[in-house]
């Protein structure tokens, strides 16, 4: 918390830069969302503020939207393409101009009335869409697409939810606390602020105005101590939850090498929620055990078990094989035990422009110059293969 003199500073900056301030454009969202993660948090965020969900394909939807400006309420389009309806222009370039005390914008042939409260969200299921210039410079552009690393952080909440309720119940409740107290700060400090920047004459020798900082200060000195509080119970609580993280890491890996089979054929598109259902079945068909250890191994085997077997009643036979040994790559990759450099040799292998300058040996006559240069390469991939040329020849 700031002191007085530090306050009083602020505040004098605050007012002699009032007239000069430069605020940014606060543009509407369009959010490339392949996992449908973001639909589904709007959707539960808005789900009692009237929010209206329509796509771009509809024939009434400036009618929805016209009455959702008119009255502050959310709108949502899903399913977006590459191309936006010219006719939102106005909207997202706020075209927003005062008329008798109030706000109105011009859609068409009609005059609407804005309400600040109005929230407007784009969402494309499209994982890598190629949006023009001036599409991008009329929304701001958020990608939701789900990442290894954090889908193994979302897996971790469901894992713990369903071996530790409890425990889970209890960190939700605990996120959810700081978050307000964290709010609060900022909203005594904000408040703070305004009363410094608002007010005349001397500020130290304001006392009303003294006595609201001393007050703000006191209610920050304790929201502060709460939060640390909170931090330390966190951490404990960490401790306890990144015990199945091997179990959540492990569904992560096996969500991508599923989804990846949309690059061999486009019919191999797998979603998240389908994937999180049968992932959950997994976690219940475990096998039992008292030792938390063998539970850990339980729960992975389940997993990837169901997952192959999910997976590999959709995909033609001949791509089995393939599927199995990306899934098997990924899994050594993410425990650390796969040579990386010897997997890229193996399948691609030494891409680099320069010639072998390496003379042949005596045997080797068979090889083609592009077998020779890989074969040349890969001895120098480990120690281990310092003697494999004269081996292989002999």
């Amino acid at each position: 918390m700031k002191g007085r003199g530090e306050w009083a500073s602020e505040a004098k900056r605050a007012k002699h830069n009032k007239t000069n301030k430069i605020y940014p454009l606060n543009r509407f969202p369009l959010c490339i969302d392949p996992q449908q993660q973001a639909v589904t948090w709007i959707k539960n965020t808005y789900a009692d503020s009237q929010l209206s969900v329509k796509t771009l394909a509809q024939s009434d939807f400036m009618k929805h939207l016209e009455l959702a400006i008119q009255f502050g309420n959310p709108f949502l389009f899903e399913n977006v393409d590459e191309e936006l309806d010219p006719m939102l222009d106005p909207v997202l370039e706020k075209n927003i101009v005062n008329e008798n005390g109030g706000k109105v914008i011009q859609l068409g042939d009609k005059k609407i009335t804005w309400d600040e409260n109005f929230k407007l969200f784009f969402t494309s299921k499209l994982a890598n869409p190629a949006y023009t210039p001036e599409v991008m410079g009329k929304v701001s552009l958020i990608n939701y697409g789900v990442t290894l690393d954090g889908l193994a952080n979302q897996l971790l909440n469901v894992v713990v939810k369903h071996e530790r309720p409890d425990l889970e119940e209890q960190f939700k409740v605990l996120v959810q606390d700081m978050s307000e107290n964290s709010q609060l700060i900022v909203k005594l400090e904000d408040s703070l602020l305004k009363e410094l920047s608002d007010s005349t004459g001397d500020i130290l020798e304001n006392t009303e105005l003294i006595a609201t900082l001393d007050e703000t200060k006191t209610k920050a000195v304790e929201i502060q101590g709460k939060l640390e509080e909170a931090q330390f119970t966190k951490t404990e609580i960490d401790k306890a939850r990144n015990v199945y993280k091997p179990a959540a890491s492990r569904g992560s890996i096996l969500y991508f090498a599923a989804s990846g089979l949309s690059t061999i054929n486009s019919m191999y598109e797998i979603s998240l929620d389908s994937f999180l259902t049968n992932f959950v079945t997994a976690l219940g068909d475990a096998k039992r055990d008292v030792v938390l250890e063998n539970r850990l191994k339980n729960l992975i085997d389940s997993c990837t078990r169901n997952t192959y077997d999910y997976t590999c009643t959709g995909i033609f036979e001949k791509h089995k094989m393939t599927f199995s040994f990306r899934l098997t790559c990924m899994v050594l990759q993410g425990e650390e035990k796969l040579d990386n450099a010897g997997l890229n040799l193996f399948l691609k292998g030494d891409t680099s422009l320069d010639a072998c300058t390496e003379k042949r040996l005596a045997g080797s006559e068979w090889l083609s110059d592009a077998g020779w240069k890989d074969f040349v390469h890969s001895c120098t991939l480990s120690d281990k293969f310092v003697n494999m040329k004269k081996d292989f020849c002999r």
